[in-house]
């Protein structure tokens, strides 16, 4: 298949499973990555339960589709790739802050944001070698976090204007995020 990203938009988080056993239906192996996230029912189409954006690429792709548990990076709770990696740019599946060993979320909303964009850098640092070791070699393709409030967005700003002073991210407010999350990363980097 050549699909890459697919972003799916659920009416409601508890939902999720119900998408998930119907989505993997439809992927082999090496699914695209994926975010999935809940906007609740008014900003979907008046009847639906989720709309979906997706993205494809017509050369050839490289997965990381890790599912067994890890203590580098979680490895996924739905039926999508880590990463995708199409010529030089590499898609990488929505993050949440999974501790990696235990598959639960971190119990503190302060840690999240590190946590998360960490799993982010992981895949990344595999996919892309070199990665690791100068980040100003790769070029971020609109960076988006999805966040549950206004604090969350506020928290995740700061962050990122720690770690990246001269590139815009994209903050998305949106009902609920998988696991209870307050934030998921969504990136795309490409190298230069």
């Amino acid at each position: 298949t050549c699909l890459v990203r697919i972003n799916v938009y659920i009416d409601d988080m508890n939902n999720y499973a119900d998408v998930n056993a119907e989505y993997v239906k439809n992927f082999g192996l090496n699914p695209p990555v994926r975010v999935c996230v809940a906007v609740g029912q008014q900003n979907l189409v008046k009847g639906s339960m989720l709309s979906m954006n997706v993205r494809g690429c017509p050369v050839d792709k490289v997965c990381m589709h890790v599912q067994g548990i890890s203590h580098w990076a979680p490895c996924n709770i739905g039926p999508y790739s880590q990463g995708v990696l199409t010529d030089s740019v590499l898609h990488v599946s929505g993050q949440i802050a999974l501790v990696p060993g235990s598959m639960q979320l971190i119990p503190s909303k302060d840690l999240e944001p590190d946590l998360s964009y960490r799993h982010a850098t992981r895949v990344w640092e595999v996919m892309l070698p070199g990665s690791d070791d100068d980040v100003d070699d790769l070029e971020f393709i609109d960076p988006t976090c999805y966040v549950v409030d206004t604090q969350s967005s506020q928290m995740v700003q700061s962050y990122w204007k720690k770690i990246h002073q001269t590139i815009p991210l994209r903050v998305v407010q949106v009902q609920s995020l998988p696991r209870k999350a307050n934030f998921e990363w969504e990136i795309v980097v490409k190298k230069r």
